[in-house]
């Protein structure tokens, strides 16, 4: 494995987003886009007959980290994806709503990000934070206020100006709550 570490931070410091962008292309159309790089291109991962999965990203990595052997499939899909986020790339999931990120966004990439959002058809969306400090996962109702506080919770998550609430803090703060609270103290 420590072989297979060096190759890929070697292989990451050379070009691997425009090895990326050779590879699958790019796209401007969300429904087939699943990596947003940080330059704000979208890779295709339309193939024609369907999409591709997130995972086929290991395709342009080297050959000690492709799957040698289907017991080993999972690990080694886990272990690209997550060298791919490191990298700088974010995870479009635009079959369930949501994103995926452990690095912070570029100005290309929180553009793009609210447009993936605004073009998102369902009434709720998620995002994943990792990389600084405690992972976050966050839903947000799909309406103009709710895309601004997923980038707002994006930005300050990665200024280190977040963290995570208990479901008991969610829940004492939940608009429910806040407006019962008003009431009650005459506001």
């Amino acid at each position: 494995m420590v072989k297979a570490s060096k190759v890929v931070l070697q292989h990451l410091t050379h070009n691997l987003f425009d090895q990326a962008k050779k590879y699958f292309g790019v796209t401007t159309n969300f429904s087939k886009g699943a990596w947003l790089l940080p330059d704000g291109s979208l890779l295709d991962f339309g193939d024609g007959q369907g999409r591709l999965d997130h995972s086929d990203i290991k395709k342009i990595f080297p050959d000690e980290l492709k799957e040698q052997d289907p017991g080993t499939y999972v690990a080694e899909n886990e272990f690209v994806r997550k060298k791919f986020l490191e990298a700088g790339a974010i995870r479009l999931v635009g079959e369930a709503g949501g994103l995926e990120i452990s690095h912070e966004p570029t100005t290309n990439q929180y553009s793009k990000i609210g447009a993936f959002l605004k073009w998102y058809p369902r009434t709720e969306f998620y995002i994943d934070l990792s990389g600084k400090g405690q992972p976050i996962q966050k839903m947000y109702d799909n309406h103009e206020e709710g895309r601004v506080q997923a980038l707002d919770t994006i930005e300050k998550y990665f200024k280190g100006q977040l963290r995570n609430l208990s479901l008991i803090q969610q829940y004492r703060y939940s608009d429910e709550s806040r407006r019962y609270l008003e009431k009650q103290n005459g506001n």
